[in-house]
């Protein structure tokens, strides 16, 4: 019932039957996974490890010893069961299955502050006989740490969305990827990782923003006041020219009572700029651009990819509402630097390009 819950965004309801639950059985492997794994997704990192503490089997269980290793990880500290963990995956105890998210944690343990020997042969023992997690963790370490893991094919592992994800992501298949990152979210609609990775394959890759703007709805059904959600809602709700709906969004962000980073403030910025724009309030919707660029030139960090982001928006709105006749604004944009050839900017540019050409081929 708390999963229920937490999915249609009811947090203060999910919390209550959690602790009832708690209650009810609180040495519950399962139960006190469940209920970390909740206070996680409601950001009390402190609480989730108290739970798994509290148990009294972090030290003995594998799969309550691989919790508190990767809720420590997530707290900034190292874990008091590493070595004994260490131990447990090689004394011929436990079977591989029994041991895989262990083995899985430590793994991630010696790729952050060990050594990559060490961290490649525990995940390999992680997919002796992995569950979804622990070849979900495999492949994520293969693409973002380029470890050299053995995975076999032909694995039958039950709820592996998120692994078929990273493996279609890594083979540039972005219409499988976004096969199973819908599958994902499905399977887990109350957590933000899958409809961020399903937004960004969606938007930066195949361009579908009514599929994005889904997407997004999904994830703001649980956490209805996301800032990031709302303002990009927004964002390609007016690409697709659905402003009503983006206006919306942009109002309820405005109430949302969240204090918002200066990033965030400046992406809020710059998509009123673009609602003006496509309001066909071409002097409001620059003035705004320009101003998010200005302020994202103060910044201390990512200053110069958000202020290149706004620009490269500003001027596609420029050359739309010329109907693609700015010449300046088109060669402006061709000029533009782009810090270390971010991909995700590349191909926001290029987006541009395209979009012309279809234009002259439409009018030709």
């Amino acid at each position: 019932m708390a999963r229920a819950y937490v999915t249609v965004g009811l947090k203060d309801k999910a919390e209550k039957l959690m602790r009832m639950a708690l209650y009810l059985d609180p040495k519950n492997r399962f139960v006190a996974r469940a209920a970390a794994r909740f206070y996680i997704h409601i950001g009390d990192n402190e609480r989730a490890a108290e739970i798994v503490r509290k148990t009294g089997f972090s030290r003995f269980d594998p799969w309550l010893m691989a919790s508190d290793i990767s809720i420590a990880m997530m707290r900034g500290k190292r874990s008091g069961n590493i070595k004994k963990g260490q131990q447990m995956i090689f004394s011929s105890s436990y079977t591989p299955f029994s041991i895989s998210e262990l083995a899985s944690a430590l793994g991630t343990v010696e790729m952050e502050y060990g050594t990559r020997k060490k961290s490649r042969d525990l995940f390999n023992q992680s997919l002796v006989d992995p569950n979804d997690n622990s070849l979900a963790q495999a492949e994520w370490a293969m693409i973002s740490a380029r470890i050299p893991i053995t995975i076999q094919s032909g694995l039958n592992v039950k709820c592996s969305h998120e692994s078929k994800v990273y493996k279609a992501l890594e083979l540039n298949d972005a219409r499988e990827s976004i096969h199973h990152a819908i599958d994902w979210i499905c399977d887990m609609p109350f957590s933000l990782k899958p409809v961020f990775i399903g937004y960004e394959i969606s938007t930066s890759l195949l361009r579908d923003y009514d599929l994005s703007s889904n997407i997004l709805g999904v994830g703001l059904k649980s956490h209805p006041n996301d800032p990031w959600m709302l303002n990009n809602r927004a964002y390609v709700n007016a690409r697709i020219n659905k402003l009503d709906e983006a206006e919306k969004d942009m109002e309820q962000l405005e109430h949302c009572n969240k204090a918002l980073s200066e990033s965030m403030s400046i992406c809020k910025e710059a998509t009123h700029g673009l609602i003006a724009y496509r309001r066909k309030d071409r002097e409001k919707g620059r003035k705004l651009y320009e101003q998010a660029i200005l302020r994202a030139s103060t910044m201390k960090e990512n200053s110069e990819e958000i202020k290149v982001k706004a620009q490269i928006n500003m001027l596609r709105e420029e050359i739309i509402f010329s109907n693609y006749q700015n010449t300046s604004a088109l060669m402006e944009l061709e000029q533009l630097v782009i810090p270390n050839e971010k991909l995700e900017l590349v191909k926001l540019r290029n987006e541009v390009f395209d979009e012309m050409k279809k234009n002259e081929k439409n009018q030709g």
